[in-house]
C-alpha cells in the first residue's frame, strides 16, 4: 500500500502533532468561548373572578409557562460554549468538542386549578 518500505521516524508518533492529546491544543485551535445565555425563564398568570367561577367551577386557574435552556447569545463556532468533556467520573474539561450534545432546551406548560 502507500507508504510501504518507506523508514519510520522513531520517536516521532501520531500524538506528537498538532491538537494531540499529550501534548496539548496548539494556538490554532483555541477561540473566544464567551456567552451570554437565558437559562431559565417562567411566566405565570392567574386568572380568578366570576367568569373564572362560572365556567369552569374553579376559584382560579393559573396558567404557567417555564423554559429551560432557551438561547444562547455567543460567536462561538462548535456546538455549545458550555461543553464538556467530562463527566462523574473525571473533572471536567470545559470548552473541548469532543462528540458532545449541547444541553437540552424543553418548554414546559402546566395549568393549575383551585377550588
Amino acid at each position: 500500500g502507500p507508504g510501504a518500505g518507506m523508514p519510520v521516524v522513531i520517536g516521532q508518533g501520531w500524538f506528537q502533532g498538532n491538537g494531540g492529546v499529550f501534548n496539548g491544543p496548539q494556538a490554532q485551535f483555541f477561540e473566544d468561548g464567551s456567552f451570554v445565555k437565558l437559562r431559565e425563564l417562567s411566566i405565570a398568570y392567574t386568572f380568578s373572578g366570576p367568569y373564572i367561577q362560572n365556567r369552569l367551577g374553579f376559584a382560579t386557574a393559573e396558567v404557567r409557562v417555564a423554559g429551560r435552556n432557551l438561547h444562547t447569545w455567543t460567536n462561538y463556532t462548535g456546538v455549545d460554549p458550555e461543553t464538556s468533556v467530562g463527566n462523574a467520573q473525571f473533572a471536567p474539561i470545559r470548552g473541548v468538542d469532543y462528540f458532545n450534545n449541547p444541553q437540552t432546551k424543553s418548554l414546559v406548560l402546566s395549568v393549575s386549578l383551585t377550588h
